[in-house]
């Protein structure tokens, strides 16, 4: 999953890269901010709601990836994003934190207008435990299945999804 956010982030030439719920920088985290700084003017964006996981996924790029340009940011996406990017300025954003129905609905309705024309929305875990909630959620908005693997084996969820703003 990690390589293909990172691949699909580097086709759309994503400058300004968001994820949400940063897995303490264990996950796509480094590959989305390596993605970021192949652009001259890329920034990466980690937002979590543990301050935590914020802190690690911060050491994590400053020590692996030294001159990508990263910011964290402890807070809820969902109401935070909105005031941090204006509208049409997010290019790529890989959606990873709370996968329950009405959160994952409230994010889609605050990120669109806030994605650039073009640019990629990801969502993981659209298979396996958490589907109901994620695929059926973003299924109306045009959604589609990209990935439909399991993470790894033994795992029950996974996959990635994508809405094309």
């Amino acid at each position: 999953i990690c390589m293909v956010l990172h691949a699909l982030a580097l086709a759309n030439d994503a400058r300004v890269i968001v994820e949400t719920g940063v897995n303490n920088g264990a996950g796509a985290t480094l590959w989305l901010a390596l993605a970021a700084s192949a652009q001259p003017d890329g920034h990466y964006h980690g937002i979590d709601i543990d301050t935590a996981a914020s802190e690690r996924a911060k050491k994590a790029c400053s020590e692996i990836l030294p001159n990508a340009h990263c910011t964290f940011y402890k807070a809820d996406a969902a109401t935070a994003l909105p005031t941090l990017f204006q509208p049409k300025t997010i290019d790529f954003l890989f959606v990873d934190d709370d996968h329950r129905r009405a959160h994952v609905e409230e994010e889609i309705k605050a990120f669109l207008p806030l994605m650039r024309p073009g640019g990629l929305m990801l969502f993981h875990d659209v298979i396996g435990t958490h589907e109901g909630d994620v695929w059926e959620t973003i299924k109306p908005y045009g959604g589609m299945r990209i990935v439909d693997t399991f993470h790894s084996p033994g795992c029950n969820f996974g996959g990635l999804g994508v809405i094309k703003a």
